[in-house]
């Protein structure tokens, strides 16, 4: 079947067995019968609960659990409302979002605008209508895809002759350059720009470098004799240019000139430039040139052409910086960001009650990924390989919309509304949770809570991760039944700080449920694949959430939102090797008005706001290290172990105040 006739043909929500065994019309008839009967069973049942506190198996409250998360083992009984979920149809979604075709859903990539389509489609198809006043379920909001060059840069190497070079063919813009320009600056050569003292290594030892225009190698020292010291399999934290341009700023460089090791490519060769994915961009210009141009004055300053240069650094263990006399270095660049536009897809399934049907229990997954590749990678040598993303977040989105199917065949026993939500930018850092939290499809303060479904594919062993459930008060009575019911391990966890779309969401005072099946060796690599999916265990961790949706859907009185502090926030493995946390919520979504880190949240009882750090401050220092950016952030971080006690400097209403934070341990949930 074509792509478009999967995405018109009708859909029946039966067991396989029974639905071939009847005509389509009958089979859609009798597939919303049995389900207003099997949702009717459980909103009796739930109705019965008593609404005082329910006890979970084992005897622990998962209103008032400890911190840590508790894992609640309930009867191996077959899951309620299974019979609605068709491991058919979630094949066929998930295939498709993780196919070729859409080139892995990177944001504002041809890929994802496929994938929105299709899922714009299956929306019509299941009978979800566009929020009330839009014309359409798109929502969209501006994505940074990197930098273009504007104009015409000019770049000199002086003393040699005057040079002046090309672009394009003596050299190419780094895709997290900034603009600059810089009159005959000295030239250093600083190794591969690396400073670990920890390792033993540091290629600016007696090196000064303020107003130079510094030369670096990309990679990594190789020491066959010093096992450990820097990466093997991967490369270590210190190989990343941004890191060492950030390096190279701080230490005041004019400019960063990146040369290839004769290991990666032939003398006159450029590297393929491969997009930032970022809004964030180095103070100081930085191009990649060719290694040729330089050998001469390397030579010159040390006697050694590059070859032999890197055998000795590597065989002695030690770097060999060196000021480059014979040359300088001239250059005129001006960059502009590189804008495009993302897309969330928003829509409505009415509640049957016409009192609570103007509150909204949110379903959300973002369909967005990685595309080919790119910084969030964990396969970072594997750039320009489709990354299917079937798991992250085809899966989720899979889940949203056999939910939403549901939903529309049972909206006449539902009271409350269900606010369908397939984010996009998420990979980029929640850009679009932040946009629909910051610009509400319904009237502010109409959603209930958030249910956010990112990774449940992956179901082993029966477990199940749900996270937030201290975010509302009455969670652990709503939670209770629907646990006791599933046949699944699930673990309740309090606090919900992984990154995803809830994100936002709590930080705005919205209670949040995040529904997790675990981390995976395939996480963010060209090999989460549909094929790997469990299609059957997917069905029956969508039959515990519709179990839960009912609850919230139909129960009397609001929910009480509360801070979750005490436990360790719970991570999905990254990319980062980081081993810490400060306990910020980062605001991708905003702009600040001058570099820094936007804080959007703090975690309840974590140091950050143990330190007095407060939403709304911007990040501007840490440990004496400027922080323009995320990344920069994110370096800090990586150097800093558990119980370090670290300065940040951060501007509150335009006043500088210096906070001691004591980091805590990261907890990654595997």
């Amino acid at each position: 079947m074509s792509n478009d006739a999967r995405r018109r043909a009708p859909r029946t929500w039966l067991p396989s067995a029974l639905g071939a065994s009847l005509p389509p019309a009958r089979a859609r008839s009798l597939s919303a019968a049995l389900g207003a009967v099997l949702l009717a069973a459980l909103l009796s049942a739930a109705a019965s609960a008593p609404s005082a506190q329910v006890q979970p198996r084992g005897g622990v409250s998962a209103a008032t659990a400890p911190a840590a998360p508790t894992t609640l083992a309930a009867p191996a009984t077959p899951a309620i409302l299974a019979a609605q979920f068709d491991p058919a149809q979630l094949k066929a979604d998930i295939e498709y979002l993780a196919s070729p075709e859409c080139m892995g859903r990177r944001v504002g990539e041809p890929g994802c605008e496929l994938a929105a389509k299709y899922l714009e489609g299956r929306l019509h198809d299941l009978g979800v209508q566009p929020t009330a006043g839009a014309e359409s379920y798109r929502r969209g909001f501006s994505v940074t895809r990197g930098i273009t060059v504007a104009g015409t840069p000019t770049v000199t190497l002086g003393a040699l002759g005057a040079q002046a070079l090309t672009l394009g063919s003596d050299y190419v813009v780094a895709a997290f350059s900034g603009s600059g320009k810089v009159d005959a600056a000295p030239v250093v050569f600083a190794g591969y720009g690396i400073s670990a003292p920890d390792l033993g290594w540091d290629d600016y030892s007696g090196l000064d470098v303020q107003g130079s225009a510094v030369v670096i190698l990309r990679g990594e020292p190789h020491l066959p004799d010093k096992a450990g010291a820097f990466g093997a399999d991967q490369p270590s934290v210190y190989s990343d240019l941004r890191r060492k341009a950030a390096l190279a700023r701080d230490l005041g460089a004019a400019a960063l000139l990146i040369l290839d090791t004769p290991q990666m490519s032939p003398p006159d060769a450029l590297p393929e430039v491969r997009p930032a994915y970022s809004a964030a961009s180095m103070s100081l210009p930085a191009i990649h040139l060719r290694r040729a141009l330089l050998q001469n004055a390397l030579i010159g300053a040390t006697g050694l052409s590059f070859d032999e240069l890197i055998e000795t650094m590597n065989l002695e263990g030690k770097p060999c910086s060196a000021k480059l006399d014979a040359v300088s270095l001239s250059i005129d660049l001006r960059v502009e960001k590189d804008m495009v536009t993302g897309f969330d897809l928003v829509g409505v399934i009415p509640g049957g009650d016409a009192e609570l049907s103007q509150q909204y229990v949110a379903i959300g997954a973002h369909y967005d990924h990685l595309g080919i590749g790119g910084p969030e990678s964990t396969a970072p040598g594997e750039y320009g390989v489709v990354h299917p993303g079937a798991d992250d977040n085809a899966s989720g989105v899979a889940g949203v919309l056999a939910l939403a199917a549901w939903a529309q065949a049972n909206h006449a026993q539902l009271k409350r509304s269900l606010l369908v939500l397939l984010f996009s930018g998420e990979e980029e850092g929640a850009l679009g949770s932040n946009a629909v939290v910051k610009n509400p499809p319904v009237p502010p303060g109409s959603i209930y809570c958030l249910v956010n479904m990112d990774m449940i594919g992956r179901l082993r062993d029966d477990k199940l991760v749900l996270a937030g459930t201290g975010t509302a008060a009455e969670f652990g009575e709503v939670l209770a039944g629907p646990v006791e019911q599933s046949g699944l391990k699930v673990t309740l966890a309090k606090s919900a700080f992984g990154g995803s779309d809830h994100l936002p969401f709590l930080a705005a005072g919205i209670p949040a449920l995040f529904a997790f099946t675990g981390a995976h060796p395939q996480y963010h690599s060209p090999r989460d694949t549909a094929d790997l999916i469990n299609y059957g265990g997917e069905a029956r961790v969508l039959s515990f959430v519709s179990a839960v949706l009912a609850r919230l859907c139909n129960r009397a009185g609001g929910l009480t939102f509360q801070q979750t502090g005490g436990g360790e926030p719970l991570e999905r493995a990254q990319a980062s090797r980081r081993t810490v946390t400060m306990g910020t919520i980062p605001d991708y979504s905003t702009e600040p008005s001058q570099p820094g880190v936007l804080v959007g949240g703090v975690r309840p009882g974590g140091p950050a706001e143990a330190a007095g750090i407060q939403a709304g401050d911007l990040i501007v220092m840490m440990l004496d290290r400027r922080v323009s950016d995320i990344y920069d952030f994110t370096y800090a971080l990586e150097d800093c172990q558990p119980g370090q006690k670290v300065e940040v400097k951060v501007l509150r209403e335009g006043k500088e105040l210096t906070f001691t934070v004591t980091l805590a341990a990261r907890a990654v949930q595997q």
